[in-house]
């Protein structure tokens, strides 16, 4: 006994209604678990990082909350005109500057590991930092932009996507667009990945020469920096590549949309799972002893980077 035509859609619509449920909660949790970590790290003077990590953490703050723009306004009549435009440029921007963020964050990690001795600690004062800093929210802005002013010149291309989860440019191009600057990002990242792990052997072999303690400290710091990034990587490639399967499936349905969308979603969540585990973090919320002195004297640029 099949259903009938209006029970099928019925049913499509709960499973639509319930996987927007979905991706709102992901979206929602991930925010509070990013915004927890930027205020442990903000607080305590026992948490040290890179700015480069601030800005990262950010990006994928920036990442989640585009994601909740339309959140009350998923279903139901259409939202307004200049919501969905807005929506849909971060929703197509915010991929560039999480993708090219990571780049800056490996980059940052690959370069102070070279400059890195054992007698001088990686200084992460200098120029290149700040390219470090704007290339990738300079890129973003200007294809958020773009959207916008395409949007505006083809109002017909903008509208809410058929799960609701989010308003898209119906005519693909800018997905394509987006879709390839990510890809760029990712083939940059596998680049400087093997540099990373080759950097990373290299000096682990010449601090295992020495004995002292400070070495140690330096090859536990290493392997727990690489590791993060590594994974960071890997989960940035395994999203992106589910989100094409999903998005070259032979029948392209509302669910198949909201499954990619959750796909996505996750991502900002999976970095606060990488890097918000750190025990210093956690313990920025413990109850110090008044005789708790940290040293704050120590800007060593990657020595707490991740």
């Amino acid at each position: 006994m099949s259903l009938s035509p209006s029970a099928t859609a019925s049913n499509m619509n709960e499973q639509n209604i319930t996987l927007i449920y979905v991706f709102n909660a992901i979206s929602i949790f991930g925010s509070a678990f990013l915004l927890f970590i930027l205020i442990s790290a903000w607080r305590s003077p026992s948490v040290r990082r890179s700015s480069t990590w601030y800005c990262f953490i950010t990006h994928w703050l920036i990442f989640d909350l585009a994601g909740l723009f339309l959140l009350g306004r998923q279903t139901g009549d259409e939202p307004s005109f200049g919501l969905c435009l807005v929506q849909a440029s971060f929703h197509y921007a915010v991929p560039v500057l999480t993708g090219f963020g990571s780049v800056a964050l490996v980059l940052q990690l690959y370069l102070a590991m070279c400059m890195t001795d054992l007698d001088n600690r990686p200084a992460a004062k200098s120029k290149g930092i700040y390219l470090l800093w704007t290339i990738p929210p300079s890129i973003a802005g200007l294809f958020c932009i773009e959207g916008i002013i395409y949007g505006l010149e083809k109002p017909g291309v903008v509208r809410r996507s058929s799960s609701g989860t989010a308003c898209e440019f119906s005519d693909g191009v800018s997905t394509k667009i987006s879709s390839s600057l990510v890809m760029l990002s990712m083939v940059s990242m596998t680049i400087i990945e093997i540099c990373i792990l080759s950097s990373f052997h290299r000096n682990c072999r010449a601090l295992k020469q020495s004995k002292g303690n400070v070495e140690r400290d330096f090859i536990k710091r290493y392997r727990s920096a690489t590791t993060r990034t590594f994974f960071l990587f890997l989960a940035q490639v395994m999203s992106f590549s589910l989100g094409l399967m999903v998005w070259f499936t032979k029948t392209w349905t509302p669910l198949s949309n909201a499954r990619s969308n959750i796909a996505c979603a996750m991502m900002p969540l999976i970095v606060a799972i990488i890097f918000g585990t750190q025990k210093d973090l956690w313990k920025a919320w413990m109850i110090r002893k008044k005789n708790d002195v940290f040293d704050t004297t120590d800007k060593s640029g990657w020595y707490s980077f991740v």
